[in-house]
């Protein structure tokens, strides 16, 4: 009987804490990274968790991706906390809560 009763309980915790899945984000879906887009619109219509990675696809040494702070992001000048991607196939997982840049 306690056997029975601990497999009901293990089902009823699986329905409430449901196991969540990274998804990958294709950053500007098929139009992929590039100038003159809507990126605010695009994350704006996203649900974005831990876990997730955001993929950047571009041709290469035609665009890049930096990874940076508010400070840096509003002065638009980098920092040595700055990172630089330039694959044209980057990806970046999202590792804490927040907004980023």
């Amino acid at each position: 009987m306690a056997s029975k009763a601990f497999l009901i309980a293990i089902a009823v915790v699986s329905m409430i804490v449901a196991p969540t899945i990274a998804i990958e984000h294709l950053v500007g879906d098929d139009q992929g990274w590039k100038l003159n887009f809507d990126y605010k619109a695009w994350a704006e219509s996203k649900e974005f968790h831990i876990g997730d990675k955001l993929i950047f696809k571009y041709k290469e040494g035609a665009h890049n991706v930096f990874k940076a702070d508010l400070i840096s992001f509003q002065d638009c000048a980098p920092t040595t906390t700055t990172t630089s991607f330039h694959t044209g196939n980057d990806v970046i997982e999202l590792t804490s809560p927040g907004k980023k840049w």
